[in-house]
């Protein structure tokens, strides 16, 4: 191995949250598969609340993760840069969701934009509890021609739901 790749995770770490932890050790299983070394390093959110660029620039790309975090602003900085930088990046369950929170707020102009966790009486909320798929245990339905075949050699498994918040449907009328 000799590559070096360095990753930047977006969050506020918390040892034994098995979102947490699964974060760690997908990025060290690609990094075995491609045969690469990975460097990744967490990023807490209240870093990135000013000097955006000195925080995450020493990175070759980002991955927003999945949890709460302990500073709105400073995730969505660092998506936002990420995007305006066209830097690499994933987000991932709250990762994704602040992406799009980012997006609507920044690139849309819907600077109400909110996310139903820090404040469930906005006006514009973007992202809503789902509650009805929390816990819940669903099949998911593999391609034989797909990569994601080639892991798990089925083509039917089950995989437990486990995040709390989601896109707020369209309803039109």
């Amino acid at each position: 191995m000799s590559n070096l790749i360095k990753i930047g995770i977006i969050g506020d770490f918390e040892s034994g949250r098995q979102s947490h932890e699964a974060t760690n050790e997908a990025l060290n299983h690609c990094a075995d598969y491609l045969g690469i070394c990975l460097e990744s390093q967490w990023l807490p959110t209240e870093s990135l609340e000013k000097d955006i660029d000195k925080s995450v620039t020493y990175f070759d790309g980002l991955w927003c993760a999945p949890g709460e975090y302990k500073s709105i602003q400073g995730a969505l900085n660092a998506i936002q840069f990420a995007r305006e930088n066209d830097y690499p990046f994933i987000g991932t369950c709250a990762g994704f969701q602040h992406t799009v929170l980012e997006y609507a707020r920044n690139k849309l102009g819907l600077h109400d934009a909110q996310h139903t966790e820090y404040d469930p009486n906005a006006s514009n909320l973007i992202i809503t509890a789902l509650s009805c798929l929390i816990g819940k245990t669903g099949k998911i339905f593999i391609n034989k021609n797909s990569k994601v075949y080639k892991f798990y050699n089925k083509t039917e498994i089950e995989e437990r739901f486990s995040c709390n918040f989601g896109l707020t449907p369209i309803i039109e009328s």
